[in-house]
């Protein structure tokens, strides 16, 4: 890709508890360690789960909070070089306090999209309210990724939510708490509209990375679900 060309990818959860943020956190270190330019941003007006699954939030750099009054045009490299950056050279722009008062405001979805152009990835973790200002969190996206649970609720879940957002792929998540009766992978497409990419399954690893303070995706389950989004992705025009 080149200047510019960056990829918007955005990932949404058709409920809480689906790992759509640890999948967010997996597809930016699972990219920047391919070597890829990437952004992580939390789109989430309320969280800031992806600051701490990316291992950053006690490192100093510009967060949403700082940017609350920025208009206009922007300097993507410039504000690229000024986030908080993982190991793994993955900028991620967050929230500092998880008790900021705070929503979603337009220039948010602005500046997330103008980040592509520093950038070969920016993969943001979609708000899941609804109304205009998080209909055009997922508008700004190139690929969205819709993350269901496995089970005829989870298929049901989800087509509420693709008459809003549309998913290009879908991500199944399977285990934990979210077990239901199974429906066979023609069923949920064609519930969904979209393929199911990839199968996100339990991971002991995000716990452990988590209790070090270390980027969740480096290795296991949720490091192979991301790699196969990831390829998937580069196919989606």
């Amino acid at each position: 890709m080149g200047e510019g060309d960056g990829h918007v990818l955005g990932v949404l959860g058709a409920g809480g508890g689906l790992g759509s943020s640890t999948l967010v956190a997996a597809l930016a270190t699972r990219a920047g360690t391919a070597g890829r330019r990437v952004v992580a941003v939390e789109g989430q007006g309320w969280s800031d789960l992806l600051t701490l699954r990316l291992g950053i939030e006690l490192q100093p750099g510009l967060h949403w909070e700082d940017l609350a009054e920025l208009r206009g045009d922007v300097d993507a490299s410039g504000l690229v070089r000024a986030l908080p950056t993982t190991e793994e050279g993955v900028g991620v722009l967050g929230w500092r306090h998880p008790w900021a008062e705070r929503g979603h405001r337009g220039h948010q979805t602005g500046l997330a999209r103008a980040l592509a152009a520093a950038a070969d990835l920016v993969v943001c973790d979609l708000p899941r309210a609804d109304g205009p200002a998080a209909r055009a969190w997922w508008c700004g996206c190139d690929t969205r990724v819709l993350v269901v649970a496995d089970g005829i609720d989870g298929c049901a879940a989800g087509a509420r939510v693709v008459d809003e957002v549309e998913p290009d792929l879908v991500v199944l998540r399977a285990g934990g708490p979210h077990r239901g009766h199974r429906m066979g992978r023609e069923q949920l497409e064609a519930g969904l509209g979209a393929p199911v990419v990839a199968v996100l399954g339990d991971d002991r690893g995000v716990d452990r990375a988590l209790c070090r303070g270390d980027p969740v995706g480096r290795t296991g389950a949720v490091a192979a679900c991301a790699d196969r989004v990831l390829g998937a992705v580069l196919e989606v025009p």
